[in-house]
């Protein structure tokens, strides 16, 4: 994992593939979200280094560093499969793309953890607990990444239990997932709804206790406190 993250320039990645537009990601929360941190440790994209820790990796297993990338099929993921593709042949990687069928095939391989890498987007962007059901251990199905570490386990239960340091939990969390590089993370999805300037309301009503809607699309939004003005 270690060795994939030195390998992906994330910042080229976003320039050919996503316009330049979007925010390089170095973790789970965007800059708006609770547990945000400038720098989470997360690996620098280095060449050199990839080159020594898949010699590491070697070195130690006896095998070349290789693996199969699902991802949903088309011409978008197709694109983007083969510029990572060849970002990882430069630090000697191979990386086979796999493109998937449809989608509910590729949600069939994270679930059931028959793959090796696979192209995801997730974590939309709300109250860091919850991201508790996608990373906590226990045999969880929807904990793709298989992570199976006591001290996620510790952070997300001490999250959602301690209302007092959940800022400092979540900032520690982000640190363990930048050291650990259980996901190799790309760059923040931009979301946008395009509208009449009569149109109001398009994220929803205030919330009762005065407070704003969440802003987040990543899974859609709600359209009951939308009124035209």
């Amino acid at each position: 994992r270690l060795a994939l993250a030195q390998a992906i320039d994330r910042e080229f990645l976003d320039k050919v593939r996503g316009g330049g537009i979007g925010t390089v990601a170095n973790g789970p929360f965007a800059k708006d979200v609770m547990g945000y941190l400038e720098d989470t440790g997360y690996p620098a994209f280095d060449v050199e280094a990839a080159k020594a820790s898949a010699a590491a990796y070697k070195a130690e297993t006896g095998k070349d560093l290789e693996f199969v990338y699902s991802y949903g099929a088309g011409e978008s993921g197709t694109l983007t499969a083969q510029e990572i593709q060849k970002q990882l042949q430069e630090a000697g990687i191979k990386m086979t793309p796999q493109p998937e069928g449809t989608q509910a095939t590729l949600i069939d391989k994270a679930i059931g953890g028959t793959f090796q890498a696979v192209g995801w987007r997730n974590h939309p962007g709300a109250d860091p607990d919850t991201q508790y059901v996608w990373w906590h251990g226990q045999g969880n199905p929807v904990n793709f990444g298989r992570i199976e570490d006591p001290e996620v386990d510790r952070l997300l239960e001490k999250g959602r239990s301690d209302p007092e340091d959940r800022q400092a939990t979540y900032e520690e969390l982000n640190r363990r997932f930048g050291s650990e590089v259980y996901n190799l993370w790309t760059t923040f999805t931009i979301w946008a709804i395009g509208t009449k300037p009569n149109v109001h309301g398009i994220l929803g009503p205030d919330l009762p206790e005065g407070g704003s809607p969440f802003p987040g699309l990543g899974t859609g939004h709600f359209v009951h406190g939308m009124w035209l003005g």
